[in-house]
């Protein structure tokens, strides 16, 4: 379980010495609990996949969710999220990026 304020790039570093990922080495899986998405995911690609964002008070955290666009989690609600962590890399940047595999709504 993590902690919004752990996503950073020393958490991603850390993940990097881990690679390579395969069947013997499986990419690490993380959950963060009572998440909550402050504004509506956009629907993105051919209408299958959506992007989102959280935010740990300093700046936003790019989410994106592959062939889940009729999964999409409410705003304004807390929601637990199952994810991986992966760069992402657009017009010369690096950022963190969550590819969320699912969620559930936080007890």
């Amino acid at each position: 379980t993590l902690s919004i304020d752990e996503l950073n790039n020393e958490l991603m570093e850390e993940i990097g010495i881990l690679h390579p990922f395969g069947q013997e080495n499986p990419e690490p899986l993380f959950c963060m609990h009572k998440v909550i998405l402050s504004q509506k995911p956009k629907l993105v690609g051919s209408g299958e996949h959506f992007q989102f964002s959280i935010s740990n008070g300093i700046h936003l955290i790019a989410g994106i969710a592959w062939r889940m666009s009729e999964k999409i989690p409410p705003i304004n609600t807390e929601i637990d999220l199952a994810f991986n962590l992966r760069w992402n890399y657009w017009n010369e940047s690096r950022k963190i990026q969550i590819v969320l595999l699912d969620w559930k709504f936080s007890n």
